[in-house]
Parts: structure tokens; sequence; C-alpha cells
């Protein structure tokens, strides 16, 4: 048996037929100009390593050309849908801070606007929002994609938090969540501040 460090020898080499019928020995054959290489040089270039440490770099590759391909294939399309997705909430949340209830109301998805009349969810956001003054700076903390939240029918999500400074309260977090709706838009199905 070959290892990394023995050198085969002349009883163990392969023996190639000649046109002529007659039998050479692979070594001293190589191509014209090439330099002689060692049998655990050759056997490093073309991929024969032998070892148990051997297994765990041919797994490790392994994982590694699966991620690659994962984040090639998938990374893309969660990152589109992540950035439209946060797009969305930027744009509720501009109307939010601007205390234009409706506007956000009219923003949001079909689900959210047929769980609240406009005219409740304006007072109730500014119940919730008119205490804490204006915005002095905001976030994003995380962002999380989702097929099934509680009490939502299955679907496409990305729910998103915000930590936020507000006027009159120094650190909170925003929760938004959207929606990816049946045209391929994304739109605000949840909003909630602490």
């Amino acid at each position: 048996m070959l290892t990394n460090r023995s050198r085969p020898d002349a009883a163990a080499i392969p023996r190639l037929a000649c046109p002529a019928g007659e039998r050479a020995s692979f070594r001293g054959i190589r191509p014209p100009g090439a330099a002689r290489v060692s049998a655990a040089r050759a056997d490093m270039l073309t991929g024969n390593i032998r070892g148990p440490w051997n297994r765990t770099v041919q797994r490790a590759a392994g994982w590694s050309a699966l991620v690659v391909c994962a984040s090639v294939l998938c990374g893309p399309a969660l990152g589109d849908a992540t950035s439209a997705a946060r797009a969305a909430a930027q744009t509720w949340l501009k109307a939010a801070d601007a205390g234009d209830g409706a506007r956000t109301w009219n923003l949001a998805a079909p689900l959210f606007q047929q769980s609240i009349a406009v005219e409740r969810w304006t007072q109730a956001l500014a119940t919730a929002r008119t205490p804490l003054g204006a915005v002095q700076q905001r976030a994003l903390s995380s962002s999380t994609h989702a097929t099934t939240l509680p009490g939502a029918p299955d679907g496409d999500y990305v729910v998103m938090q915000f930590h936020t400074a507000f006027e009159h309260k120094a650190s909170a977090v925003e929760t938004v969540t959207t929606a990816r709706q049946s045209d391929g838009s994304w739109r605000v199905t949840g909003y909630f501040v602490k």
C-alpha cells in the first residue's frame, strides 16, 4: 500500500503494453521536457492524498461548495426580498414618523386594513407614538424571513426590528412585519413599539 511518504517499488508499478508487444513500466515515461515528479508529489497533484485528515478536508470542501452553491442560488432571491421589504417598511415608518395615520393605513397590506378601520388605526398610532416624541435615530437591528407567523395565513414575510431613539424615550424597539402581496410588492402587516 502506498502512503504519502513511501515510494513504490518496481514490482508495484503497473505495466503498459507497448505496440510491439513489449512491456514497459510507467517509471521513466513522461512527456518530453517534463520534470521528474516524486510519487508523493504526483499523488498530491492528482488528488490521491491519503490519510484520515484528508477525509476531514474533503468533507469541509464539500460543505463549503454546498454553502457557496446555496448562497449563489438562494442568496440573491432572499437578499432582494429583504431589500424590498425593508424599503416598504422604511416608507411606512416615514409616514408614521410624520404622524400620518391615514397614509400608514393606505400603505399597509389588505390583511392589515381588514383587521382595523382607518379611524381606529389613526387613533391607535397617535396614542402609541405621540408620547414618544420625534425620532432621533433609527437602525435596523434584525431582519428575519418567515413563511408562517402566529395568527396570520401562510405567506412570505419579513419581520424587522429597529432600535430607535425617540425624543422622550432613548431606547425603544420597533417591530415591523411586512408581507409579499400577490402582485409581488411588499406591504406592512404589523407594527409594534416597546
